[in-house]
């Protein structure tokens, strides 16, 4: 089971570990908004390239707001556009007082006499990226000369088509992304570039396999790993390793330059730890732009000056970065999220059931199945008890009759065989009576042989209808990750008793010479008695 420290309750077993990718965002919101009662539909819409685009609506009090993954139809165009521009952001941050990176716009066929003028007024490194990306696409950070500089920007218009580029200062520090709901900021994260911290024993190979396999323990960047490629290698090579090099307890090594979570930078909640410029900054920048309702805001704080730099902001957040940190405390900025769009159910308690958020997307394909609707629930709490079972037999007949008497009593859970002769029982229902005497009602006089050897409450998310099922791949990866943390702690303990064997030799043999010194100097004394 994933821990409570790690993951908001409400979340675990309804958010599989190995996440939804691109759709975690819509996940988050439309499962948010369902448990509170609020009507949700996906659909898929029409487009020249028959790629399947995935669109939701969210229905209440005969109000709809159709989304695109964080993005909400209600954001004013004018905040849309400005966003979409890097150089009009820009405009706007600067008439508000507000500090961005200096630089100019330049189209593809500018001056270049102008553009090399410009790179050296700013001095070297310089930035240099399109007006119109997100993600960091095209964005060269390190541009540190003159024939850098003309190679980036033929690249860029030339190769890539870009209109438009920004040439702009370099900027040193700490990246951070500042979640702002309303006019009010929910969630910092400080995105770090991939890293490993050494044990002593293990190579720099080998952390990176160890680093990729903790990652698959969470939603968010389950699938963005750290790759071993000529760039990592270089990076390596510039600080003075290789990838067979051990590095020390404790030492940390950056094994990328750039702060990217998708080639492997961890993201790392510090939203208690800013000093509170940092969220007046955000909160300024949100006025700034007029109808901005949700955004991510890029920032860069320099470690050492405290200096405050706002890059970028994006209308289309991914807002699972707050919620899942690789460190540091989740924030249910999600509640946020739907208390903003839909006030009037801020004080409705969230339902503990969930869905199959990748079965009901799964079936759509734009052609047979262009929308789902899903069933409305009435928010209600329902108590839910786990109960472990040691079975003397197969377990399948038994997951069966169990699942046939859960449904005919209307309760939801699952019965799962966990390994050996162990099955694994969750049981739910509005009626705790229900669920207590559910085992006593249906396997009193049985014919089927098993003991109840764990009971206890259940206070995670509950899945609506019952499944039976072996291992889950939750389960099965989770396992796999405690296996191998206890086979390197093993390998420590056996690095460390080897440690303390040399110790104690070496303090064995200082021992005897001392003892053969003292034998030495009392026949001196002798000899001279």
């Amino acid at each position: 089971m994933i821990g409570k420290g790690q993951w908001l309750n409400h979340l675990i077993h309804a958010t599989p570990v190995e996440g939804y990718g691109n759709r975690m965002s819509m996940f988050l919101i439309s499962l948010e908004a369902w448990r509170r009662g609020i009507g949700v539909k996906y659909y898929t819409i029409d487009n020249p390239e028959n790629k399947l685009f995935i669109r939701y609506a969210l229905t209440h009090n005969n109000r709809t707001l159709n989304f695109y993954s964080s993005l909400c139809e209600q954001l004013s165009e004018e905040a849309f556009n400005i966003c979409e521009s890097k150089y009009l952001t820009k405009k706007y941050l600067s008439a508000y007082g507000i500090r961005v990176p200096k630089g100019e716009k330049f189209t593809k066929d500018a001056d270049l006499d102008h553009l090399i003028s410009l790179a050296s007024a700013l001095t070297y490194p310089v930035v240099m990226k399109p007006i119109s990306e997100n993600a960091d696409k095209g964005v060269f950070s390190n541009i540190l000369d003159e024939k850098m500089l003309l190679e980036t920007f033929n690249y860029l218009t030339n190769e890539l088509g870009y209109e438009e580029i920004l040439l702009e200062e370099f900027i040193e520090g700490d990246e951070h992304r500042i979640l702002t709901v309303g006019n009010k900021v929910v969630g910092i994260v400080k995105r770090v570039p991939a890293n490993v911290v050494g044990n002593g024993v293990d190579t720099i190979r080998q952390l990176i396999r160890e680093k990729n396999k903790s990652k698959k323990m969470n939603p968010v960047i389950s699938k963005k790993t750290i790759d071993i490629d000529r760039e990592l290698e270089n990076q390596l090579a510039s600080a003075g390793y290789n990838l067979d090099d051990i590095l020390e307890e404790g030492q940390r090594i950056f094994v990328r330059s750039k702060s990217n979570i998708s080639t492997g930078g961890d993201p790392i909640d510090v939203m208690d730890e800013v000093d509170p410029s940092v969220i007046e900054m955000a909160e300024k920048a949100v006025q700034a732009i007029p109808g901005l309702d949700i955004s991510g805001i890029d920032m860069i704080i320099n470690p050492e000056t405290q200096e405050k730099v706002i890059i970028e902001i994006n209308t289309r957040p991914m807002i699972g970065l707050h919620v899942f940190p690789e460190e540091g405390k989740p924030r249910d900025v999600v509640k946020d999220i739907v208390d903003f769009y839909f006030p009037e159910t801020k004080n409705i308690d969230r339902s503990n059931l969930f869905f199959d958020f990748g079965s009901v997307v799964g079936s759509l394909d734009g052609v047979a199945t262009k929308a789902i609707d899903l069933n409305r629930i009435t928010p209600e709490p329902y108590y839910a008890k786990r109960y472990l079972l040691t079975i003397e037999d197969s377990n399948y007949q038994l997951r069966r009759d169990i699942r046939s008497h859960a449904l005919a009593n209307d309760l939801y859970g699952y019965a799962k065989g966990v390994g050996g002769k162990l099955l694994e029982v969750v049981l739910a229902s509005p009626i705790e009576e229900k669920v207590n005497s559910f085992f006593t009602t249906h396997y009193q006089d049985s014919h089927f042989s098993f003991e109840i050897t764990e009971e206890e409450e259940w206070e995670y998310g509950i899945n609506v209808g019952f499944i039976t099922a072996t291992y889950s791949d939750n389960v099965n990866l989770l396992e796999d990750y405690i296996k191998e943390s206890k086979r390197k702690v093993r390998k420590l303990n056996q690095k460390h008793q080897q440690d303390v064997s040399k110790l104690t030799d070496r303090l064995i043999q200082a021992r005897d010479q001392r003892n053969l010194y003292r034998q030495g100097f009392r026949k001196i004394e002798k000899q001279k008695n």
